[in-house]
């Protein structure tokens, strides 16, 4: 994108976090297994190497028909061409009540600073209790991941997953038993309800109370509040419509990838996966767009490779239906991960 734009083309990034964190890497690191260097990509090099201006604030609001955003200092930063990937908010619609005690998991950066917290807590009780709630792969790897660490500091410190009626609906019968097995293993209770309030004790939807000293949050995403007034069309529940080509349906100079945006032209989960390829697809478009020529259209594969950390250095990975198991695979996955981060991890000028 940097080589190729036209030479009369000023970049901008807007990012409040100088590093940005990589999710793959987070199980690793919780349990001690990966550094937060490793899994850190740090800004300042890369925009020194681009070139480009670097704004450390969040964007607070847009107004897409107006063409500018809104930072803390910069009320009105007006733009020609604009790439959205901001990331959506963890859903803690029914968990607010939690305050001092709950940890949502997005944004990521937060959760980074936090945890270290989390461990500094449990080294001072002679017994700790964390509650992971969700039912996703993220929520079960948090999980594992989070009981290793623990278990690291005391064997009586426990991790209870909270993952309603069903856990990892969208896996098979033979991937849920192997990963049921792994959390057998780690001696992780798994309780099957909703988890509806998280005051003075974590409420269940059957009726049950549990008292948790933490309460990390791994349920699903919901849009930023932005979103519903910057004029972009939004979907009914704030996220920013987009086509084949990840370009606003509303506006065509605003792009979006991501957990941000949703595919109107077919359904596409939103994952990682999905992100980092929409992203190289999308550079290419924006530069296309700027030369007046075609888009070209992100084409999710029907199957992709998920690869599941157990917490130890075990795995297990995922390809359509089918699934195996083992230590290669966590050694395959740390392999992967730390390619990906590295490409991005330069030194400054």
């Amino acid at each position: 994108l940097i080589q190729r734009r036209p030479p009369d083309t000023k970049i901008t990034l807007i990012s409040g976090e100088r590093y940005q964190r990589y999710s793959g890497l987070l199980p690793a690191w919780m349990a001690g297994y990966a550094t937060e260097a490793e899994m850190s990509i740090d800004l300042v090099p890369l925009c020194q190497a681009a070139g480009i201006q670097w704004i450390q604030e969040d964007m607070l609001a847009m107004n897409a028909t107006q063409r500018y955003v809104v930072t803390s200092t910069q009320p009105r930063l007006e733009y020609d061409l604009l790439s959205l990937n901001t990331g959506a908010e963890t859903n803690l619609s029914w968990l607010s009540a939690a305050a001092d005690r709950l940890l949502p998991i997005r944004p990521l950066s937060n959760f980074v600073r936090q945890w270290p917290l989390v461990l500094a807590q449990a080294r001072q009780q002679a017994s700790y209790k964390l509650a992971i709630v969700g039912a996703g792969a993220a929520a079960v790897e948090l999980a594992m991941a989070a009981q290793v660490a623990l278990q690291q500091i005391s064997a009586r410190h426990t991790v209870l997953l909270v993952c309603g009626q069903h856990l990892l609906p969208d896996f098979s019968p033979a991937q849920l038993k192997r990963v049921t097995q792994q959390l057998q293993r780690l001696n992780i209770a798994v309780v099957y309800a909703r988890a509806v309030s998280a005051d003075q004790e974590l409420l269940l939807s059957n009726g049950q109370q549990q008292f948790v000293d933490q309460v990390i949050a791994a349920t699903g995403t919901c849009a930023p509040n932005w979103t519903q007034h910057s004029t972009l069309a939004c979907s009914e529940d704030g996220f920013i419509q987009v086509g084949a080509t990840h370009q606003s349906v509303s506006h065509p100079e605003v792009f979006a990838v991501g957990d941000l945006c949703q595919r109107v032209d077919q359904p596409m989960a939103r994952s990682g996966v999905h992100a980092v390829h929409a992203g190289a697809v999308l550079a290419d478009n924006l530069l296309e767009y700027l030369d007046n020529r075609p888009l070209r259209p992100y084409l999710p594969k029907r199957r992709s490779l998920y690869l599941l950390s157990c917490g130890t250095p075990y795995a297990i990975g995922c390809w359509g239906r089918y699934s195996l198991e083992g230590a290669w695979i966590w050694w395959l996955k740390q392999r992967i991960d730390h390619r990906f981060v590295r490409q991005y991890q330069i030194k400054s000028l």
